[in-house]
């Protein structure tokens, strides 16, 4: 639920957030298989979403100059005994420089913080009995994948999540969630070439909208993720890529983006822009 003020330039939300997720095995980085689990770990997360946003564009869904600033917090309480208490706080800015006569320069940073008020178990052989990944003595390829995934356990434990790197808006070469730990950053710059303008009505069996543009983007992105503040960008990584997008009089943005980094290749096909 999202309430605006002063034709949109400040803008309140509140949501809530359930997911489901489960593991049953263990890949390493090139998705080959470790180990299948014995049964599926499963959690669940809940939690409430406070929003703000200013924004000081020329147009609230396709701005060309100006700049827009975004917080999120997120209460993540713990939903086993095992689990931690978190808060996670989002900071997002964006600037929007126009060029030429139709195109624009977007230029994105965005940080992630997770503060944890109460930790959850550390015990790292209650870990290794909940993931259940029976590594017989000699495998020492799943043996060390347990040992990552029981030294993530305990750091997500001791330290929280902040909201992770890679996927379709951050870091798009990766997967989905790729980079994690209690501290992100992300910056990122985009240039839009909006290559056609045009305001033409299309309506292909249940997709009905008005068509306003074309648009290739060309984007440059680097991340870097820690568990303490002072470690952020030690280590990064990054990703390049282009994309195309269709711009429509119903605010909607259909786009599709290849980007490429040291893992190789992502493909993203998703609605709106990224980073908003």
């Amino acid at each position: 639920m999202v309430s605006n003020f002063f034709d949109r330039r400040l803008n309140l939300g509140v949501g809530q957030i359930t997911s489901f997720m489960g593991i049953d095995a263990i890949l390493d980085r090139k998705g080959k298989l470790v180990q299948t689990l014995g049964s599926t770990v499963k959690w669940r997360e809940d939690y409430t979403t406070l929003l703000l946003s200013v924004d000081l564009t020329d147009d609230y869904l396709d701005p060309r100059t100006g700049v827009r600033l975004n917080v999120k917090h997120q209460s993540r309480p713990a939903l086993t005994p095992d689990d931690p208490d978190t808060n996670v706080t989002d900071f997002s800015g964006l600037a929007y420089v126009p060029m030429f006569r139709a195109d624009s320069l977007v230029i994105n940073y965005f940080q992630s913080r997770a503060d944890v008020t109460r930790k959850g178990n550390l015990d790292a052989g209650a870990i290794r009995t909940e993931l259940g990944m029976n590594c017989a003595a000699g495998d020492q390829k799943c043996l060390t994948a347990e040992q990552d995934y029981v030294n993530n356990t305990i750091n997500e434990r001791r330290y929280g999540t902040a909201t992770p790197l890679g996927g379709l808006n951050r870091l798009r070469s990766y997967t989905d969630g790729r980079f994690r730990g209690a501290h992100t950053a992300f910056a990122g710059i985009e240039y839009r070439w909006n290559f056609v303008r045009e305001v033409k009505p299309f309506d292909y069996f249940i997709w009905k909208d008005v068509r306003t543009g074309f648009q290739l983007s060309f984007f440059s992105e680097v991340g870097s993720v820690a568990e303490h503040h002072d470690q952020l960008w030690d280590e990064a990584r990054f990703s390049f890529g282009t994309g195309i997008r269709m711009l429509t009089g119903s605010g909607s943005v259909y786009r599709a983006d290849v980007a490429v980094g040291d893992e190789g290749a992502q493909m993203a096909v998703f609605f709106f822009y990224p980073w908003e």
